[in-house]
């Protein structure tokens, strides 16, 4: 079983549908739990990789607060993303359990979780060079001649592209589970987000306009 799970690893990023056959014919339904936290604390470390990278601030302490925060982010919100996903899967017909869409949202983050070591060198390299955040300072490095914004700047659209990914895995994984078109797998990620931002949209809209 270890041998199926280094080939789900080695393949998923070359041959998605493929790699998600395989979980799904498998069952691999092991490490889901862990892969969301994993994808929580990355996800939390590489929106404070600014106040992490700053020499002046303590590493160890907003690395501490960024792991267990990061950590029950990541559990909650992609267990509450999943429960989505399946409710508006069954509206179009899908025919995986929860248990199967959380499996596929969860190896979905494989490829993000390389972000980890490209956080953890670019925090150490700003740190070694003596990196100091304000507004000022940010404002006026921006530019590829300083060393210091090349790295947040590779670091930015790295992650960029493995969340752009990170969906691409999704749909993938989903035409797999609910056996159906990728098409529909886009549709029911939008909708299960919708079921997310409608209500927020509702809940900022509406104070504003009955308040003019």
């Amino acid at each position: 079983m270890k041998s199926v799970y280094r080939t789900v690893i080695a393949n998923l990023w070359r041959s998605p549908i493929r790699t998600f056959t395989v979980i799904d014919y498998f069952k691999l339904h092991n490490y889901h739990t862990t892969l969301f936290v994993l994808a929580g604390i990355v996800n939390v470390l590489n929106r404070n990789f600014i106040k992490l990278s700053d020499h002046r601030n303590n590493l160890l302490s907003n690395l501490l607060s960024s792991v267990l925060i990061g950590a029950l982010a990541g559990w909650l919100g992609l267990l509450l993303f999943s429960g989505l996903v399946y409710l508006t899967g069954k509206w179009l017909k899908g025919q995986a359990n929860f248990s199967d869409i959380s499996n596929t949202v969860a190896y979905a983050t494989l490829p993000c979780l390389v972000s980890l070591g490209l956080t953890i060198c670019g925090i150490a390299l700003l740190r070694l060079l003596g990196f100091e955040y304000n507004t000022y300072y940010y404002q006026y490095m921006q530019s590829w001649h300083y060393t210091s914004y090349g790295i947040i700047a590779i670091h930015r659209y790295i992650n960029y592209a493995l969340n752009f990914y990170y969906f691409v895995l999704v749909f993938a994984g989903l035409s797999v589970a609910q056996h159906y078109s990728i098409t529909k797998s886009v549709i029911n990620v939008l909708l299960a987000i919708g079921m997310i931002a409608l209500p927020l949209a509702l809940f900022i809209i509406v104070p504003y306009l009955t308040s003019r």
